[in-house]
């Protein structure tokens, strides 16, 4: 007896419970990001922070949805939340830099303590 559905599982060694859970989760991530947009006259709006010499590539890979428009957002009154802290490291600063942000993440405007 020779059943292709078990020979198929027994071939690649994965079980069928374990595509279910893979499943699952892939489902609750779609979800999860979901909940983070916001509804707006039905459209749904989300915000990101990203580095500004990355913005070009982020709104490239966007352009392939026919769906997904990117804009910079900024506020009018200048005011508005406070931009995370992002550094740029080499090979040779990123121990330090894990080593730094292990304790504390330095706040928007402050210096990097890793270089020192």
């Amino acid at each position: 007896m020779n059943n292709s559905s078990s020979t198929h599982q027994e071939d690649t060694g994965i079980s069928t419970l374990e595509i279910y859970k893979w499943f699952v989760a892939k489902e609750k991530a779609i979800y999860n990001a979901m909940n983070m947009l916001k509804l707006h006259n039905g459209t749904f709006i989300g915000y990101m922070w990203i580095p500004s010499e990355k913005q070009g590539i982020v709104a490239q890979k966007l352009q392939e949805f026919s769906t997904t428009e990117f804009t910079r957002w900024r506020d009018a009154n200048g005011k508005g939340p406070i931009p995370p802290s992002s550094f740029k490291t080499n090979d040779m600063l990123e121990f330090h830099q894990i080593t730094v942000d292990t304790y504390k993440f330095a706040t928007y405007g402050e210096i990097n303590p890793a270089i020192f």
